[in-house]
């Protein structure tokens, strides 16, 4: 701290706010909506798990002479029952935080936002109703007074998650079918991005061309030679982002097998346009030519082509 005039300044430590555009917003919030899908997978294999312990128990209560004999096994149930309803209800409450948080961004598709609110109410009866039925019918069997009762409890806990494990597996498709859209929609944004970096790349290397003509960046005068460094940065940033892209296109053909998805990425395997970036960054790294601006200029029509081939049809009414 420091003093002014008898009076006491304490200075905090410094924070920084981080400001993504919108392209790189959404691929936050579907990295954020891929680690709910990966957290109702294991939901879905607890379950399963407690489900075939259930049904063990269900075959010794069977054969039980005393419904003491497993009512503290019943009541283990019940509990890890609860444990796995909470995980449920803590998902069920992220989804719905990461929907109003993906309101925010119109490059997200209303489609997959309004599946994603479908959801969140599917998880929210799992958490408050279907669930909490399961361990209420584990209670009961671990408290029943006579075998009959404590078999009849069992099973009815069995039926009960019969019907959670059903609702979990239909979530968990619609959830799959979900995370597609929307990295199917962010391909879209994000060709256009890099489209956008290719063709601002070619309007600054346009605008400092008569100053460069045949001289090498590194003899460039201090501000000219930054002004080109920062073009050949740019263009590098399209070449990793591009790459990124053909990369995971692949991986979703792979995955989807959609045929329009298929044919762009052949495409761009085809064009070689990693490659061809590759060799447009290097050709910046030592001198503006009106090769590169040619070059620049391609790329950010092709990129905006694919886009477009990407985009659904509009609707025009």
């Amino acid at each position: 701290c420091s003093s002014d005039l008898g009076r006491t300044r304490f200075e905090s430590n410094p924070y920084y706010v981080i400001i993504l555009d919108k392209t790189e917003h959404a691929k936050l919030v579907q990295r954020e909506f891929d680690r709910l899908v990966e957290k109702l997978e294991e939901l879905q294999r607890n379950e399963e798990a407690l489900f075939e312990r259930n049904e063990q128990l269900r075959r010794e209560v069977e054969n039980a002479r005393n419904p003491a004999e497993h009512a503290e096994k019943l009541a283990e149930q019940e509990a890890a029952e609860k444990r796995n309803t909470a995980e449920m209800a803590k998902l069920q409450n992220d989804l719905a935080k990461l929907t109003k948080e993906a309101l925010r961004n119109d490059q997200i598709s209303a489609e997959a936002v309004a599946k994603w609110a479908e959801l969140a109410e599917a998880l929210a009866k799992l958490a408050q109703s279907l669930m909490p039925k399961v361990s209420a019918a584990l209670s009961q069997a671990s408290g029943s007074k006579s075998r009959g009762e404590q078999q009849g409890n069992t099973r009815e806990a069995l039926q009960r998650q019969e019907e959670v494990l059903k609702q979990m597996a239909a979530a968990l498709k619609k959830m799959n079918q979900a995370a597609e859209l929307m990295q199917a929609g962010n391909f879209v944004a994000r060709l256009r991005k890099m489209a956008g970096i290719e063709k601002s790349v070619s309007a600054k290397m346009r605008e400092i061309f008569p100053e460069t003509i045949g001289s090498p960046i590194s003899q460039l005068s201090g501000a000219l030679r930054i002004k080109a460094q920062r073009i050949g940065d740019q263009q590098f940033q399209a070449q990793e982002g591009v790459k990124t892209i053909r990369d995971e296109l692949g991986s979703f053909v792979t995955r989807t097998q959609q045929e329009k998805y298929r044919v762009v990425h052949e495409d761009m395997v085809e064009a070689k346009v990693v490659e061809e970036l590759t060799r447009l960054t290097a050709q910046l790294d030592k001198k503006i030519s009106q090769d590169g601006i040619e070059g620049a200029e391609k790329w950010a029509e092709q990129l905006e082509l694919w886009a477009q081939k990407l985009s659904p049809p509009k609707n025009d009414g």
